[in-house]
């Protein structure tokens, strides 16, 4: 009986580590994880015009619901997030979903990003990120890159649809 016990507090333990962790390591890097609802996932999805083949960047990744989705319709997508319990649990995720090939996380920061050779970046990111993801775009993404913004939209560009607060922007 007390093995039983012990292992069920160690479970707890266990559970409230990674929960706990997932918050903290968000907090210190300066953005809460706040995921996406699956309508919000696909609405961005099909404002995005996504064509199988395409390379997809997900910019603040959370829990890889976007990127997986992204590739669920052809996409070759890689997400960027800086919590490793996110990252993780993204993995998992797209491993259960039989899209191992198509996707990739990488735990780094978007500032760390190589973003020359996508098509679409997705983020959704603090308003007081937006200026630096702004600046980073212009410098890195090629032109007719597509970018679709949740929530917060880049400082001086101009939609070219905006629904629901979602923006979507091309490079010139």
């Amino acid at each position: 009986m007390l093995v039983i016990a012990e292992l069920l507090l160690a479970a707890l333990l266990l559970i409230a580590t990674w929960h706990l962790g997932t918050h903290l390591v968000s907090i210190v890097a300066g953005a809460p994880y706040v995921p996406s609802t699956d309508e919000r996932v696909r609405m961005m999805l099909r404002m995005s015009r996504i064509q199988p083949g395409e390379k997809v960047a997900d910019l603040g990744s959370g829990d890889g619901r976007l990127v997986i989705s992204a590739a669920a319709l052809g996409a070759d997508a890689v997400g960027y997030e800086v919590n490793p319990f996110l990252t993780l649990r993204a993995r998992v995720m797209a491993w259960k979903a039989g899209l191992g090939r198509r996707v990739g996380f990488r735990t780094r920061p978007f500032q760390r990003a190589a973003l020359g050779d996508y098509d679409v970046i997705f983020c959704y990111l603090l308003p007081s990120l937006m200026a630096k993801v702004e600046k980073k775009l212009e410098r890195e993404l090629k032109p007719g890159g597509r970018v679709v913004v949740n929530a917060f939209p880049l400082p001086t560009w101009k939609p070219l649809a905006v629904r629901d607060h979602v923006y979507v922007y091309e490079r010139q």
